[in-house]
């Protein structure tokens, strides 16, 4: 087989169901099921966002993630991801956990449920890396420091209490951050912190702290998705649509800006 590069480390998925929405962040479960047979046949070697390194990007690591902690993680991904025992790694909002996706905005206004504790027990139990993705969803970059740490250092209190485990991986809601988050995330004792790529060079001495991924949305094919991870001639066009829906996004955040959250 020839190896291309591989220039990223991970995908990001939401949600994995059947169920309608007019959003792109739902995958259906046989897409996602192809996506990662595919993957495999690639020979990627799947792990945890914790022991994801760019000094050992050359050996094909990558990181199955999934944000906002959503229930379908739990009732669709996690069996077929058992059942190839491969780990995932899921981002929590620890303030939504049970209940549904009130801090998020919705074409159509449906809502959709966050997994239990029970549930994240479980996919702990399974191998899974459970990692934060704040208190609330709030926007950090546009927060004081005091509360970011606050969202930043509770929500790992949190997981840790319930959980029984250190937590040590980080995504910061909305891909917003900069160089004060990073600095804050790290004394509060995170080790990794994942965000969406494309992003600039990070800031020196936070090279290894970043995990760089790359969204799947509900209307890609199994090769469109290999180009988020190894150059390829789709590898342009999925860069770019990174940019445009991370564009199209801002609909929630400006919703929580007028709300002054």
């Amino acid at each position: 087989m020839i190896r291309m590069p591989l220039y990223n480390q991970g995908l990001v998925y939401h949600k994995v169901s059947d169920e309608f929405e007019w959003g792109l962040t739902t995958v259906s479960p046989s897409a996602f099921q192809r996506q990662i047979a595919d993957l495999q046949e690639q020979e990627f070697t799947f792990k945890r966002v914790m022991d994801i390194s760019r000094r050992n990007a050359e050996q094909r690591d990558i990181a199955i993630t999934f944000d906002d902690g959503y229930e379908s993680v739990y009732t669709k991904a996690f069996p077929i991801l058992n059942d190839l025992s491969i780990p995932g790694t899921v981002f929590i909002i620890t303030d939504f956990v049970g209940k549904s996706n009130d801090w998020d905005w919705q074409i159509g206004g449906k809502a959709f449920r966050h997994l239990t504790w029970t549930e994240i027990r479980e996919l702990q139990a399974a191998g899974w890396e459970i990692g934060s993705h704040t208190v609330s969803h709030r926007i950090l970059t546009n927060i004081s420091k005091e509360d970011i740490s606050v969202e930043l250092r509770r929500s790992k209190d949190i997981l840790q209490q319930k959980l029984g485990v250190q937590v040590k991986t980080l995504c910061p809601p909305f891909n917003r951050f900069n160089q004060t988050i990073l600095e804050l995330a790290r004394a509060a004792g995170y080790e990794k912190c994942a965000v969406s790529f494309p992003l600039e060079s990070p800031p020196r001495g936070f090279e290894d702290f970043l995990v760089p991924r790359l969204g799947v949305y509900h209307h890609e094919w199994r090769s469109v998705v290999r180009g988020k991870l190894i150059v390829n001639i789709w590898t342009p066009l999925v860069v770019l649509q990174q940019q445009i829906i991370n564009l199209a996004a801002h609909g929630t955040e400006i919703r929580k800006r007028l709300a002054g959250q």
